[in-house]
């Protein structure tokens, strides 16, 4: 709470450059197809694309950090920017298409603003809640044997951004292993995260790994999401459609 107190504090003294329209030549990750099913598992079935505008500032690594909802084009004035983001806690709970475009931006970056000064580089993105953003419903093609395709981690990727803060205050660890569906990017929609529990060489400490096992569950389907695999098999076979096993190891930063 404290940090988040501090963080708020930032935006409301830090002048803010008006808002520019994200563009392509600047992205460094975004949203996969996997990232994008996951946000919208909740969601009602859409008759329709919904277009949803962000407002949101970029970090000094280029993540896209306090984001809030801007369909009026947005703001420049940083105590208007922390009133909106204040309100975006409530619009997040009432509102489950903008909870899921809001969760969309942990997976985008950009290439860092490195002329922004003091004031923080915003920017508007315009995010598309589709129905075509679900896994496909047919069976898979088959399942890959364990180790028979490469998965490749996002080099940009911040790994530890993804830990539970929870376990990580509590020195929790865990080993998750998933059941992955290769979707058409090549990105992994995984399903049935199990948790092995550490071994010990004496009595586990306090913190009981059971007690952090859905967040580390939940944690780790974000992480998979974000990985890709070859579109070929150790074998030579298409890997699209088909099921493959991938773990996690949860080990402190």
């Amino acid at each position: 709470m404290i940090g988040t107190l501090i963080v708020l504090q930032a935006v409301a003294l830090t002048p803010i450059k008006p808002p520019v329209m994200l563009k392509p030549e600047v992205l460094q990750t975004y949203p996969t197809a996997a990232t994008r099913a996951l946000t919208v598992e909740a969601l009602p079935e859409l008759p329709a694309p919904v277009t949803v505008t962000l407002q949101c500032t970029v970090s000094a690594h280029g993540g896209l950090t306090e984001c809030i909802p801007a369909e009026d084009g947005g703001t420049r004035d940083p105590a208007v920017y922390l009133q909106r983001f204040y309100a975006t806690f409530d619009r997040e709970k009432t509102n489950p298409i903008v909870a899921a475009a809001l969760a969309r931006m942990r997976f985008y970056s950009v290439l860092p603003d490195r002329n922004s000064g003091k004031a923080k580089t915003t920017l508007l993105i315009r995010e598309v809640i589709s129905p075509t953003d679900r896994p496909p419903q047919k069976p898979p093609l088959g399942v890959i044997p364990r180790g028979g395709v490469k998965i490749h981690a996002d080099p940009t990727l911040d790994f530890d951004a993804f830990y539970p803060p929870a376990a990580l205050r509590s020195g929790a660890e865990a080993r998750v292993t998933a059941t992955c569906l290769i979707l058409s990017d090549l990105s992994l929609f995984c399903r049935k995260p199990e948790v092995d529990l550490p071994q010990f060489d004496k009595e586990p400490p306090m913190w009981r790994q059971p007690a952090f096992d859905e967040t580390f569950r939940r944690a780790t389907l974000l992480v998979l999401a974000t990985m890709r695999a070859e579109p070929r098999t150790a074998t030579g076979e298409d890997s699209v459609g088909r099921e493959a096993s991938a773990t996690i190891n949860w080990r402190l930063p």
